[in-house]
Parts: C-alpha cells; structure tokens; sequence
C-alpha cells in the first residue's frame, strides 16, 4: 500500500495520509542517527521523529526533505544542533515553532519574510549562541520590557559595537542588571555602558598578549591584586556560586574557563585606600544563599544576588543572608508577603526585583533600611492596595514598577516618601480613579496607567501633572471610557476645561478641595447613566405611540368628513334635478299655439 512513498514506510515507520497531507510516524524506534531513514517521496508531509536516541543534528541532515511541513523532534538526547531556514517564506516565529529544540546553537532565518516573532518563541532555546535574522520584514522590537545579560563572559571588543547600539536604542528601564567586560584585559570588570566606542574598537587593538604600560602609581588607575581565592574554596573574586545546586542555563565549554583577576575601575567612587591594591581577601563579605548565585560587581564594589526562580517561600528563608548586597533578584519565586525584618541588613541595596511572586501583604515600613535602593520592581504580585506606609524610606527610589497587579486603591499620601520617583508603572491593574493630590509632591518624566477601568479622574494633582511630564515620555494612551462626548479619545489630547469646566475657578483658587466639594462634582455613574438612558428609550417609545394613534385617529376623522362633503353635493344636485324635472310645460304649449 505504501511502496509508493519510499523505503521508509515500508520498513521503520508508519505512514498515513490524510486529506492530501503524509503523516509518517517514526516515533520511539530507537533512532540514533538520521542516517536510519530516508525522505519520503511525497509532496507535503509531516515527519514525526519524537521520543529516538538522537544526539547530534548537522547543517546538511534534513537536505533532501523538502516536503517536510511538520518536525518533531522533541524528547531526544540532541546535544549539538544547526538549525538553517534561510531562503524559504516564513512569516511568523510562533510559541511552539521550536519546540522540543531545547538544544539548538544555531538558528539561521534570513531571507525570509518574517514580520513578528512570538513573546515565548525563543523562551525554551537556552542554549542558542547565534541567530541570523537579517533581510527579513520585522519592523521593530519595541516591546522589549526586560532583558537580562549580565553573568556573561563578555569581550568587548569590535564585536560588541553592534550590542551597544542596540543597547543604547531599546528603553532605558528594559535592561537590568550590567553588562561587565571579562575580557580583554585592559577592560575587564568595566560597565558596557561606561566604554566608548574608541575603547572597545581602538584603531589599533592592543593585544593582550602584548607588553603593557605599568600600573598607575595612583588610586585612580586599575588596582592589581594577586590571582588568589577569595574565599577558602576555588571560586574567584568575581564569581560566587552556590555549590548545591548548578545555575539554570550554564553552559560547558570545550576549553577550561579560567576567569581573569578581579580588578577595580578607576571611575569607581568608592575609595578604599591603596591597601586594596594588595590585599586577598575581597573587601566585600561573600556570603551566598544556598540555592542562589552571587556575583561581584567590582565596578560598584556590591555583591549581586540572583535567586530566580528557586521556590523560595519567604525572604527570611535566605541562609546565609547575604550581607548588604547590592543587587537582588528574587523573581518568579512563591514569596507571599515582605515582613520589616526581611532587609534589616541591606541598606547599600540598589535594586530590587521582587516581579512575578505571590505578594499580597507589604507591611508597613519594610523597605525602612533601603535608603539607598533606586529600582523596586514589584510587577506580577497579588497586591489590592497601596498606602502611604509601604515606601517608607525609599527617598532616593528612582523606578516603581507595580504593573499587572491587582491594585484597586491607592491612598492619598501613598507616594509621598517617594521624593525623587522618576518612574511610574501602574498599568494593567483594577484602578477606578486616582485620589486627589496624588503625584502633587512628584515630579515623574514617565507615568503608566494603561489598561485599568478608569471611570473618573480628578483634575487637581493627577491630570493637571500629566502637563509636567517631560517631553517624549509616554503615557500609553490613557482612552476615555466615559462620557460620551469623550468616549475613545486619548485623555492627553483633551483640554482641561472640556474635561471639567469649572477647572479654571477651582484652580485658581488658593485653597484645596476638600472631599465633599469634589464628591458633588464628580461624574455620574456608569449604572445611572445606563439606567436614565434606559428610561428616556421607554419614554420615548411611549410618546412615539401616542402620537401614531393622534395620527391615525386624525386621518380617518378628515376621511369621514370629506366622504359626508361629498354625499352632500350629491344630494343637492338630485335636489336641483329634481326640481327642474318638475317644472310646468305650459310656456311650451303656449308656444305651439301661437
């Protein structure tokens, strides 16, 4: 039955055709090497190779499958993949585009027409090292809200000049963390935002293989230390990582990775004395939660800990606390609440990442020991309500992130520890309205509030602060629901005395409204509105009917008086018929006789 499409269906696998498509099922055969089988000779068909002992795909393996529509590959010991799709019609990557392809190194999709990638298509492809996309139709990626590239053995080099570019054209909140220089070595632990472009491409690269200028007798050149541990284990001084459990995603490298002596930038503010040029003992504690990675920033003298991921259920679990740390990622954990004894210890924090727990409780002061912290990310957490309590002590909090929340209220004097916020994300949550006064103590060059259900905003201290945002920031488009007359514009693009034509009395008025004042004023309800609308549509039913049955009695009644007009004539024309029909003759015979 089968003879007609090839070897394959014969022998190994199953073949099926259904509505002009080949399904040939090769699925837990044993296949060790592509080799084993053989394309189909048929147009359009679907090769399931899911659940063999795969281990190796080459750029050339599938070469002579050109009627493969479908490829399943997953459950597999792949190791090594090369994956081409050059020069073929691709439109879309999808979610599932690469799935069971965990493995891949290498994607090549140019000279395709691909116009949109998928948010979870390339989530799965940990370990993807080079991507080709060029000459296709993708527009641009300004949806990028989170990249993370720091813990990476980067050489900024000439290479690197395209990263930077790119870097430096995405948002400015997008990035966390740093992007360190490993090598060469004249720029290693450097920032990738604090090198020029003449550094990382000099017009004559300096080969690190090359003599180099002695050390600058001053603090303020780069500090030489000896290549000794830090700590009693083998870990480096720049890299700290929990022996109990490996970091997600690390790859092995043919060649042995030996990390260059941790050195300090020049342009550091902190200034330790020449003695740290000597000594060998990092000159911060390297205490790492179990379970977690710890980096060190040598360029911010602060340790980085990263505990993504890792199932953790309270922030007090962390053991060994780490001490003053500079940077904490906590995400995507089960923590359910943030307790005032959870940071005692951390005042030298600078960011925090908290995003995509299970927070519905912040007790009130628990951030008061983050004097210094300037990112608080707060996004994807369980929280109905904000107070005025939970931010004390973030005087120098610079970005807010507090979006796809589930935040319904937010008091008055929530944001009023917040003197230097520059940032605030409050979108995708359940707000209704805002408070009066609300930003009146901030002065915020980029304010998010899209896709709440807002009915109402006051004017004085939310919208009249919209008018002081910087120019270029975005709002995202903040559209009228109601009234009406306003009904899908963009709220910046509406005049305040449109929106509230009292604004300009009340605003020039040196006294603040009070709570009844502005009650009085505020907008009708989206029930009342709807259900006056629903009376005013029987009333006018009602008086649509009452003036048909008007008309209609008015017409018959003009019908019956012009057929009673009629009969009338008609009965005095026989009247005068009659009359003269009855008329005497004699004048006719007098006539005759004459």
């Amino acid at each position: 039955m089968y003879d007609n499409y090839g070897e394959i269906c014969r022998n190994l696998c199953t073949c099926e055709e259904k509505e002009g498509v080949l399904i040939v099922s090769c699925e837990n055969r044993g296949i060790i090497r592509l080799t084993e089988i053989s394309p189909v000779q048929f147009s359009m068909y679907h090769l399931l190779l899911t659940g063999n002992l795969l281990k190796k795909l080459s750029a050339n393996d599938f070469i002579n499958y050109t009627g493969v529509t479908i490829l399943h590959l997953g459950n597999n010991d792949i190791s090594e993949i090369e994956l081409h799709l050059n020069n073929n019609k691709i439109e879309i990557l999808r979610d599932d585009t690469f799935a069971g392809l965990e493995s891949l190194e290498y994607l090549q999709i140019d000279y395709n027409y691909v116009t949109n990638i998928e948010p979870n298509a390339l989530s799965r492809l940990h370990q993807l090292t080079v991507m080709i996309l060029n000459d296709n139709l993708l527009s641009h990626m300004d949806k990028v809200v989170e990249l993370q590239l720091e813990e990476n053995p980067w050489n900024c080099s000439c290479e690197l000049v395209a990263l930077k570019n790119w870097l430096e054209s995405i948002a400015y909140t997008a990035l966390v963390g740093e992007v360190v220089c490993e090598t060469p070595f004249r720029l290693h632990g450097r920032d990738l935002d604090e090198v020029s472009k003449q550094e990382l491409c000099p017009r004559r690269p300096m080969d690190d293989g090359a003599v180099r200028p002695a050390p600058p007798s001053s603090t303020s050149g780069y500090y030489q230390t000896t290549p000794s541990a830090v700590t009693t284990s083998a870990t480096s001084s720049a890299v700290l990582r929990s022996s109990s459990k490996p970091t997600r995603g690390t790859r092995q490298f043919n060649r042995t990775k030996i990390k260059p002596t941790s050195r300090i930038s020049g342009g550091n503010p902190y200034n330790y004395g020449p003695i740290i040029a000597f000594q060998t003992k990092s000159p911060v504690p390297l205490d790492c939660p179990t379970d977690c990675s710890c980096n060190l920033q040598i360029s911010e003298i602060g340790l980085n800990v990263n505990c993504q991921e890792r199932k953790i259920e309270s922030i007090s679990d962390l053991k060994p606390k780490p001490y003053n740390p500079k940077k904490m990622y906590l995400t995507g954990n089960y923590i359910p609440a943030v307790r005032r004894s959870d940071f005692v210890e951390a005042t030298g924090l600078d960011l925090l990442h908290l995003g995509n727990n299970r927070i519905t409780v912040i007790q009130d002061r628990a951030f008061g020991d983050l004097t210094n912290l300037r990112r608080l990310y707060l996004n994807g957490n369980l929280m109905d309500r904000l107070t005025g309590e939970m931010f004390f002590g973030l005087q120098n909090l610079q970005y807010l992130y507090l979006e796809y929340n589930k935040i319904r209220e937010v008091e008055a004097a929530t944001f009023r520890h917040l003197p230097n916020l520059q940032l605030l994300f409050l979108n995708n949550n359940l707000l209704k309205t805002l408070p009066v006064g609300i930003f009146s103590s901030l002065s915020l060059s980029r304010l998010n509030l899209r896709n709440n259900n807002f009915q109402s905003l006051p004017v004085s201290g939310v919208l009249d602060q919209l008018k002081l945002l910087l120019a270029g920031t975005m709002v995202n488009e903040v559209i009228c629901e109601s009234p009406k007359r306003h009904a899908g514009m963009e709220l910046r693009s509406i005049e305040s005395d449109q929106l509230c034509p009292d604004y300009a009395d009340a605003y020039a008025s040196p006294t603040v409204p009070t709570e009844n004042p502005w009650t009085s004023t505020s907008t009708v309800p989206l029930s009342v509105l709807i259900l006056s609308l629903l009376l005013v549509f029987i009333m006018s039913v009602f008086v649509a009917a009452g003036l048909f049955v008007v008309v209609m009695k008015r017409r018959k009644k003009s019908q019956s008086d012009r057929t009673s007009t009629n009969n009338s004539d008609v009965s005095s024309f026989n009247l005068q018929y009659s009359l003269y029909s009855n008329r005497p003759q004699y004048c006719v015979r007098g006539a005759q006789q004459e």
